[in-house]
């Protein structure tokens, strides 16, 4: 499983993992550890990649300040930032991978799921793209298979839940 994240506009997040049922933490990131103003795979590239895998580029989102819901620290994608969380070589159990988001007003942002992270070739598993208008959009399974409103400028809770085993 992968949480590839990207944007065209700016948003900050807070990621962690965890299994279903007992819900013991599998994985957690706040960011908080991180020095602001460097990027966020070149600080720890044995967590975070970008889509193209290499840290450090202009896909390597920076640690910031802004945002942050819990803490101090957040990370801020833009332009054409697209940074990669791996979760290792899963293949059975069901997760609930969650996050917070920021969507600025007057941008768009996004985020998805992978059952096989691989650059161009990576094979999805869902997607949700928040537009300018208020309203955002799942793909999983179908194009459009949900819509829904949301807030621009308040911090959103995602979450997904995963079943490798049924699905």
């Amino acid at each position: 499983i992968n949480l590839p994240i990207g944007n065209s506009g700016t948003y900050d997040l807070e990621y962690s993992a965890v299994t279903s049922g007992t819900y013991s933490l599998t994985w957690e990131d706040q960011f908080d550890t991180y020095a602001t103003g460097v990027q966020l795979a070149v600080q720890n590239p044995a967590q975070w990649t970008t889509w193209s895998n290499a840290p450090g580029s202009a896909e390597d989102p920076y640690v910031s300040t802004e945002q942050a819901y819990t803490g101090s620290n957040s990370i801020k994608i833009e332009g054409v930032n697209d940074c990669v969380h791996t979760f290792g070589n899963l293949t059975s159990g069901s997760y609930l991978i969650s996050h917070r988001m920021y969507v600025a007003a007057g941008y768009v942002g996004y985020f998805y799921t992978l059952l096989l992270f691989n650059g161009a070739n990576s094979e999805w598993g869902m997607q949700v793209a928040y537009e300018v208008d208020g309203t955002a959009t799942l793909d999983a399974g179908v194009f459009s298979a949900a819509t829904f409103n949301y807030t621009p400028d308040t911090c959103m809770l995602n979450e997904v839940y995963v079943d490798l085993d049924n699905d």
